[in-house]
């Protein structure tokens, strides 16, 4: 078993410790969570695995990052774009019926400086001229890939203990964890308990001032992966969390939960002096700050 250790974790090879990457350093923890972004799959320390990876896909990681802050400053400078276009049309709209208002060939100049925001280097290679058959080939590889991804999805994991149902073996292990109640990971600084030796890192990372997890929309971090998954549905609009009683659904579970109490008229925020019940602490807070709240209240 010992020999698996010799090889890097994510590409097979064999691998020198003096100078490969350990996945598991605190340092690292970023790395961790781009593999698992890019390869849809959970990854955690195991004693009888590679935690080590090699300097190769140290460096295609590396640059995978690199090529993702481009495209975030891209991304921008393209949105900045598009803000100054319409500023521009907004003005040429409202100058349309004065006749003095300069020369086309200042006009042509200005709409032309517009597409200068895209400094050529930002790109390190000139984009090679796409042919038909790049074309081609760039379709069947996406249909192929959709059609294993569909044939993928048509399989399903049941925890024959509580119902779950989950996407892959190894989600469906992490959760059988769960039914042991057997936490055998602690943490050294609180002593707080966990399933796994993963989750127990990515907890120390609270204890820092570390923020490894990295938005793939913009420039945010965060220092856990719950919380990065709930800033990324402001990017994308996704709404996973479906209230049970109406059409609404919601960005996370507490936001949802938050919602809910509406419908099942749950109050258990409490005012002893008015013995008033709210919906919310911060209706009640709200509540504690009215004149008619602090005349009830002894001064």
């Amino acid at each position: 078993m010992d020999e698996l250790l010799t090889h890097c974790r994510t590409c097979g090879t064999t691998i020198n410790k003096e100078f490969d990457v350990n996945l598991f350093e605190e340092s690292n923890f970023q790395l961790v969570a781009l593999i698992q972004d890019i390869a849809d799959m959970w990854m955690e320390y195991d004693n009888i695995l590679p935690d080590f990876i090699c300097l190769r896909c140290k460096t295609i990681l590396d640059q995978i990052l690199q090529f993702r802050s481009i495209c975030q400053r891209t991304h921008r400078k393209l949105l900045a774009a598009i803000k100054d276009l319409n500023k521009r049309n907004e003005l040429n709209h409202d100058y349309e019926s004065n006749p003095n208002v300069g020369d086309e060939d200042s006009q042509q100049n200005e709409s032309s400086e517009e597409y200068e925001i895209i400094q050529e280097s930002d790109i390190e290679e000139e984009v090679p001229e796409t042919t038909k058959s790049d074309v081609i080939y760039v379709e069947n590889t996406i249909k192929s890939k959709a059609k294993r991804r569909d044939n993928r999805h048509l399989k399903s994991w049941i925890c024959d203990q509580c119902g779950g149902v989950f996407k892959s073996s190894t989600y469906l292990k992490l959760h059988l964890l769960r039914h042991t109640d057997q936490k055998k990971f602690e943490c050294d600084i609180c002593k707080r308990r966990y399933y796994t030796q993963n989750e127990m890192l990515r907890h120390k990372i609270l204890h820092t001032n570390a923020r490894p997890y990295a938005c793939r929309y913009c420039d945010k971090t965060f220092r856990g992966t719950s919380s990065k998954a709930v800033h990324e549905r402001t990017h994308t609009n996704e709404r996973p969390f479906d209230c049970r009683y109406c059409d609404k659904s919601f960005r996370s579970t507490s936001v949802r939960k938050m919602h809910e109490g509406v419908h099942l008229n749950n109050r258990k925020f409490h005012c002893e002096q008015c013995d008033q019940w709210f919906l919310r602490s911060s209706h009640l807070a709200l509540h504690q700050r009215t004149k008619i709240h602090k005349a009830k209240c002894p001064s």
